[in-house]
């Protein structure tokens, strides 16, 4: 409680802080949320872990049910109304969900929004879409493309995409050789690129001045602003098979929880609620700096606030094909190792 106002603390992804979407909550309840963003569910995840002063957490597909509802820093869903939210979700989101219940499926932790595939960002004036559906993270190999791609520096991802180069499963336990075959191309990535940072707008600048061809670790969650200003040159895109049960693509799914620790869990409750509402929904698909669709456009309400050209920024055309070539974001058992010894980060 801060001057007879209350605070939320939310540690989330970008765009569920920002002034423009907490606004109208913050004026409807008389509170103050309070933002704190990330771009490492890990060390997210180790945060909510340790500190208890946080009230809401949105975070990526694995680490509510894997990780922190078993040590109980989340709290149950289940009786606060939420029940229904499935029925709203797009059909791609199918064999998705399972990251906002519990491990053994029986209660609500979680609820979806933002989700997508996120592999890699062409220029399709530069780079051609069937080649790069087909050839993958493999065109970071390729001699003649040598300075000429970036790389996001998010680093679950990025060791994701590695291993999948690679031809491994990163969301299997690696032999040490296999570890050894991912960080030298996470090493050799490193080397040949022209462009390493986290600021995805820097990486999309690049693609538009021709600077470089395509960026590894991408979507339409990185590519959809730029795509929205009418480069609709720069896409997403999602190879076409690889490693994981024959998938050469990874999905995520934001989740968005109450935190076991919050002391104010109605109020956190009702941003939950508020963050569903169709206005809602369609303000946090086109966040600041992020653009991306949203689970509820299943809901006929919320679908009908997207126009036709806002539609074509998110590739919603063919959402559920990359979605389908994509297997969803897992945990990385050799994640910590790996960051460790690469000296990419």
């Amino acid at each position: 409680m801060e001057n007879n106002v209350d605070l939320l603390n939310i540690l989330c992804w970008a765009g569920y802080e920002t002034p423009s979407f907490v606004k109208d909550f913050e004026q409807r309840w008389n509170c103050q949320v309070r933002g704190e963003t990330f771009d490492s569910d890990m060390e997210a995840s180790g945060r909510i872990a340790n500190e208890s002063h946080w009230d809401l957490i949105n975070i990526n597909n694995p680490y509510i049910n894997n990780d922190l509802f078993p040590i109980g820093r989340i709290a149950s869903l289940e009786g606060a109304g939420f029940g229904g939210e499935n029925q709203r979700m797009l059909p791609c989101l199918d064999g998705f969900l399972q990251c906002g219940y519990s491990l053994d499926g029986k209660t609500l932790i979680g609820l979806c929004q933002r989700f997508g595939p996120f592999n890699l960002v062409i220029d399709k004036n530069q780079v051609d879409v069937s080649t790069a559906r087909d050839e993958g993270f493999s065109m970071a190999d390729d001699p003649g493309n040598k300075a000429k791609f970036g790389i996001l520096l998010y680093p679950e991802f990025n060791v994701m995409h590695a291993a999948i180069a690679c031809g491994i499963n990163p969301f299997d336990a690696l032999s040490s050789p296999e570890e050894v075959r991912v960080v030298d191309q996470m090493q050799q990535w490193k080397d040949d690129a022209l462009l390493c940072t986290s600021d995805h707008n820097e990486l999309n600048q690049a693609l538009i001045d021709g600077r470089i061809r395509f960026y590894i670790s991408g979507g339409v969650y990185t590519a959809g602003v730029a795509r929205r200003a009418g480069y609709l040159n720069i896409m997403s895109i999602t190879p076409n098979s690889g490693p994981i049960d024959g998938k050469g693509g990874v999905a995520f799914v934001e989740v968005t929880s109450v935190c076991a620790t919050t002391r104010n869990a109605d109020l956190a409750c009702q941003y939950l609620r508020y963050m569903l509402e169709p206005e809602q929904c369609h303000r946090i698909a086109f966040a600041e700096s992020i653009h991306n669709p949203v689970a509820q456009m299943g809901d006929p309400d919320v679908m009908a606030r997207f126009s036709e050209d806002e539609l074509i920024a998110l590739q919603y055309s063919t959402l559920g094909e990359d979605m389908a070539r994509c297997a969803p974001y897992a945990s990385i058992p050799c994640l910590e190792r790996i960051r460790t010894v690469s000296g990419f980060f």
